[in-house]
């Protein structure tokens, strides 16, 4: 299995890792995704068929219930990557008012109790930062009901490298386009290896869906700029 997924990186035909939830059936649970900490009350983590980035499915959370104030992590793994930078790569997509919306996807090791760095949705905003919120970096903003995808570059154990580099990206007519510039923050390699990947909701926070879809990780030489 490992030398037919390697053979297809070499080719360029499929990324290292990937889901996009092709294949699933909607309205049960994304297939490798788990309840990592708290209590997810009345949310619903769903596959869904509403909306794409690409392909007919992606992965819903409906924080819409009138109830749901509870704060909950949820996580799936994903592969580490040894030298040069790992290209983490999230397409999401928000329906919900601005100020109903505050959530976390945050970035852990293998061990997931590991905290690294978060992208920050908060009322349209988007941000980049460690997990103590000391370095935080501006990402742009989010549009309502539209695509967007957000690109990481982490350091890697044999890379050397003491930063992490994000990129905000909307869907044009052409394609992915720049949403703002660039974010970089103090960043390191995790002693367990990457990853867990975890969308963190806030209490009291609800009222919107939140898809994800094509979440991918490749090796990269470089980050941009």
């Amino acid at each position: 299995m490992l030398a037919l997924v390697a053979a297809a990186v070499v080719a360029g035909a499929e990324p290292l890792w990937r889901q996009e939830f092709e294949g699933q059936v909607p309205g049960e649970r994304p297939q490798s995704w788990g309840v990592g900490w708290g209590d997810s009350g009345d949310d619903l983590l769903l596959v869904s068929n509403l909306r794409a980035a690409s392909g007919s499915r992606s992965w819903l959370l409906d924080r819409t219930a009138q109830n749901a104030v509870t704060m909950c992590g949820y996580s799936t793994r994903f592969v580490n990557v040894a030298a040069g930078w790992l290209n983490l790569s999230v397409s999401f997509l928000v329906q919900g008012k601005d100020l109903n919306v505050r959530l976390g996807l945050e970035v852990r090791g293998a061990n997931p109790g590991d905290r690294l760095v978060a992208v920050g949705l908060n009322g349209g905003a988007v941000s980049f930062s460690t997990p103590d919120g000391k370095s935080t970096a501006a990402l742009g903003e989010y549009d309502e009901d539209r695509w967007h995808r957000v690109r990481l570059w982490l350091p890697t154990a044999a890379g050397g490298q003491e930063y992490a580099v994000a990129l905000l990206e909307r869907r044009g007519r052409d394609g992915w386009e720049p949403a703002g510039p660039a974010g970089r923050i103090p960043a390191r390699v995790p002693a367990s290896g990457y990853g867990t990947l975890m969308p963190c909701t806030w209490p009291g926070k609800r009222g919107y869906l939140l898809f994800l879809d094509d979440l991918t990780v490749d090796p990269a030489e470089r980050p941009p700029g």
